[in-house]
């Protein structure tokens, strides 16, 4: 029971929003979120590393069509593959600021708001 107070206490130092942020900014994994008109609107300093970008304001605004590297048809059906299933997971090419192709995992979710 001791531990289990000392723990919830611990948590509770911290800001949970804060928290989830950082996990996002700092992971190794390059994240990314897109809008419905599949524009960035966040994307981690994994992702500007991988895609050879120096600064977030580089790709946010931007449209996701452009970064992948099997053509834009292929980028549309794996972002539709999403909003139908609610996920895609494989391996992708994408394109990085150079024009250079890369190949990568990629898991993709969509997250719907409370009112749908």
């Amino acid at each position: 029971m001791n531990r289990k107070m000392n723990e919830q206490s611990s948590l509770d130092k911290f800001d949970i929003n804060y928290l989830k942020s950082k996990v996002l900014d700092e992971s190794i994994n390059a994240i990314a979120i897109i809008d419905l008109n599949w524009d960035f609107i966040y994307v981690n300093k994994s992702f500007l590393k991988f895609w050879h970008y120096d600064n977030f304001m580089e790709v946010i605004g931007k449209n996701s069509l452009n970064f992948g590297g099997g053509g834009k048809e292929r980028t549309i059906a794996v972002l539709s593959e999403i909003v139908a299933k609610g996920y895609s997971v494989g391996e992708h090419r994408f394109r990085t600021r150079e024009g250079e192709i890369f190949m990568g995992q990629m898991s993709g979710t969509l997250i719907k708001n409370a009112e749908n």
